[in-house]
């Protein structure tokens, strides 16, 4: 596909959501930094997040929706985006929890 497909598209702008969503915040809970990986591949880097409505969590949320919406995607392109969603899911450490954070625009 060309790197003008919709399916990359999709790709690129789950992860200015999920660059996005580190700015949101205030005090104490601003920034939603990642957290050290506990396991895996990115075991000892900070690469993982510990809250439920965290950036990590939000792309998987929002690539899980575009996989289901995206009818113009063929194989290639809906496969991408279902390894994106994982990878972004498999993110989140064990114990992870909501963080009470004001503003929070996105449920």
């Amino acid at each position: 596909s060309s790197s003008s497909s919709l399916a990359r598209r999709l790709l690129r702008l789950s992860t200015l959501f999920h660059e996005a969503r580190h700015s949101d915040g205030n005090g104490s809970n601003a920034g939603f930094p990642h957290t050290k990986c506990t396991y895996g591949d990115f075991a000892g880097y900070y690469a993982c997040e510990s809250n439920t409505n965290g950036p990590y969590n939000l792309e998987a949320m929002l690539l899980r929706h575009f996989y289901r919406a995206c009818s113009n995607c063929n194989e290639t392109e809906l496969s991408a985006i279902q390894l994106a969603a994982s990878d972004a899911a498999s993110r989140l450490v064990y114990g992870a929890v909501k963080r009470n954070s004001q503003p929070e625009f996105v449920r």
